[in-house]
Parts: C-alpha cells; sequence; structure tokens
C-alpha cells in the first residue's frame, strides 16, 4: 500500500466568531528565515493556508529530524503573521490591550480542548514579547559586497514569478526595495547565485502577532519510542460588541412624531429616542439601543421602524432597517474603555 513520505506534524488554525464559518483569512503567515533554513535541514515542509500553515516531517527519513532537533534541542518554529485587513482592529475584541508591540502565542501552555473527538490546543496570546523568547528577525538580509564597480541583481519570486531588478555601486550593500514577501532566486549576469526567504523589507510593517512553536520535550508534538503524535493549535478572536445608532434623516417623511425602532421578542424595547440633534450639517433623529450587540459578517437581527398613528395603532415605515457595519464605528468619548457606537444612517 502506497504510503506519503510526509506526515503532519502540527497544524495551526485561526478563527474568528465574527466570520460565519469562523475560518479567518486575514492573515499572512511567514517563517523567518531561520526557520525556513531548519525546515530545510530536517526535511520538513511548510504548507501556507489562507488561515494558517501545515507543518509536515519526512516520515520516511525521521532520523534527519531527530538529528537536527538534537543539535538545536531549543530551537523555535517561528512565524511572523501580518495583518492583511485594515478593518480587522473594528470587529475584533483584542483579547489584550494591544500596544502595536504585536501579539505573541507560544505552545509552552496550550488549553486542551475535545473538538469533534479530536484533541485541539489553543494557544492563549500575551502582549509582551521577551528578547529570548524570539528569534531575531533578519531586516537586512544577507548580501554579498565588492570591492568596486557596478552591480546588478535579478530577484525572481518563485510564487508570482514577479522579477525585480536591484543596482548598486562600490562597496556599499543595496537595499531591498519594497516586495512581496515569499522565497526569491538570484541571478547576476544571468547565473543562478542562490535563493533567499524575504521577510522584512526597508518599509515593511511590522507583524500583528509572532507564532513560536517549540519542539522540546514536555511540549507537544510528541516524539517517543521513534513515534511522533501530531497535534493541532488554534487561536480565536471574538467579535467585537457595539451600541446600535440610528440617525433618522427627514426626506420624504415630514411628520417625525411618535417614530419607534422595534424588533422581535426581547427586542421589542431595545431602542429608545435621544434626540433631535445637526448630522452632516442635516437635521437627524438619534435612537440608541440600551444594550450592544456583537459583530457578525452577516447579522441575523432585524428592526423595523414604526410610527404611531391616531389611536395608537402603529405603521411600518420601512419593513427591515439596514444592520450596522463594521465600517462605521465610533467611541463615545476619547477614555480608554469608552463605549462604542456602530453609527447607521437612515433616509425616510
Amino acid at each position: 500500500m502506497f504510503e506519503f513520505a510526509y506526515k503532519d506534524l502540527f497544524s495551526f488554525r485561526i478563527k474568528h466568531s465574527f466570520y460565519q464559518s469562523e475560518q479567518c483569512n486575514d492573515f499572512i503567515i511567514v517563517p523567518t528565515p531561520q526557520t525556513h533554513a531548519f525546515m530545510q535541514r530536517a526535511d520538513m515542509l511548510c504548507k501556507i493556508r489562507s488561515n494558517g500553515l501545515d507543518v509536515r516531517y519526512n516520515a520516511q527519513r525521521q532520523e534527519v529530524l531527530a538529528l537536527v532537533l538534537a543539535e538545536e534541542p531549543s530551537f523555535k518554529l517561528s512565524f511572523a503573521c501580518f495583518l492583511k485587513n485594515p478593518l480587522f482592529f473594528n470587529f475584533t475584541e483584542l483579547p489584550v490591550e494591544f500596544k502595536g508591540l504585536g501579539l505573541y502565542w507560544h505552545n509552552l501552555k496550550p488549553s486542551p480542548e475535545k473538538q469533534a473527538g479530536d484533541t485541539v490546543y489553543r494557544l492563549t496570546p500575551s502582549v509582551k514579547v521577551a528578547s529570548e523568547d524570539l528569534l531575531p528577525y533578519i531586516h537586512n538580509l544577507s548580501q554579498q559586497r565588492y570591492a568596486d564597480g557596478r552591480h546588478e541583481l535579478l530577484l525572481e519570486n518563485l510564487q508570482s514569478k514577479k522579477k525585480t531588478t536591484i543596482q548598486w555601486e562600490g562597496v556599499q550593500a543595496p537595499s531591498l526595495p519594497m516586495m512581496q514577501t515569499g522565497v526569491y532566486e538570484a541571478f547576476a549576469d544571468a547565473q543562478k547565485q542562490g535563493h533567499f526567504l524575504n521577510v522584512w523589507t526597508d518599509r515593511a510593517a511590522l507583524p500583528f502577532a509572532w507564532l513560536d512553536i517549540s519542539l522540546e520535550e514536555g511540549t507537544k508534538p510528541i516524539f517517543k519510542d521513534g513515534k511522533v503524535e501530531a497535534v493541532q493549535y488554534e487561536v480565536c478572536f471574538n467579535a467585537r460588541s457595539t451600541f446600535w445608532r440610528y440617525f433618522i434623516f427627514p426626506r420624504y417623511l415630514k411628520d417625525f412624531s411618535q417614530l419607534n425602532i422595534t424588533g422581535e421578542r426581547d427586542l421589542a424595547n431595545v431602542f429608545e429616542f435621544k434626540d433631535k440633534r445637526i448630522v452632516a450639517n442635516q437635521e437627524a433623529y438619534c435612537f440608541e439601543s440600551k444594550k450592544s450587540f456583537s459583530m457578525a459578517e452577516r447579522s441575523s437581527l432585524a428592526f423595523q421602524l414604526l410610527k404611531l398613528q391616531n389611536g395608537g395603532i402603529p405603521r411600518k415605515v420601512l419593513e427591515r432597517l439596514p444592520v450596522a457595519s463594521y465600517e462605521a464605528i465610533k467611541p463615545s468619548s476619547r477614555e480608554k474603555k469608552s463605549i462604542i457606537f456602530s453609527e447607521i444612517f437612515v433616509y425616510v
């Protein structure tokens, strides 16, 4: 029976309650140059996915992995997680106070939980990153220095096939222009000079998070009696909860007295009229919710705009009001823990 040479060592997934599928595709994950070199020596593969990564080892050459680990028993597989969705902070309740330093995930104290019969280890983030916990990142990749003359190097991204040419003179090593992260092949005078992994460039942004997976004894994955026990890791983000604020602008409806916003069952009286105010140089009627609602990619909430007629009989002005968008949120004040509002503009 045919067997695949490479088998799972560990997987890592990012989840978010905001998305209906919980699959979070808002990150680009890149191994550090040291990790890339280690995996080459240990005959390992890394499959980058839209919401995480899979790391595999060569089961037919497991002794190579064991030998490399014996040489560097405290080595951590390190990955930089770059955020590619600029609105991520709008709909995310960050697990710790974020100060722009980046979150740090590691597998030293994971929390196991059962999911569909499998044990998944949830990684808890911390915001404090100690220098001894992370391998140093290389800002300037190794480059050859030349005594004099004018030099030219062609760099080709092996995934996108995009080519970039850099030129420099004298002994000063060239600085890399802004390029995609990925594996590049370098050519000089049409001759292959080798390849490198581009993680940092002169104008690259800092990662949103760092991921460290230790393979030391006492951590998972487990190496025991020549066998490997694969493990699944995940991190989970929760959606932000906001209070909703409707601004009702008079366009066709002239009489705004006795307006009311209502929902089904326990949401029948969740909104209250606050005041009339000038918004964007127009008069608007402001309604605010008495409770907060968790943001969702597809909200199941439904509210109606009603107007009480003579005799107290409600008439529907709008069958279904638009729901809150994560693109428009506003804190109630500049204080650190102020209430966050989702503002919704409605013209009637």
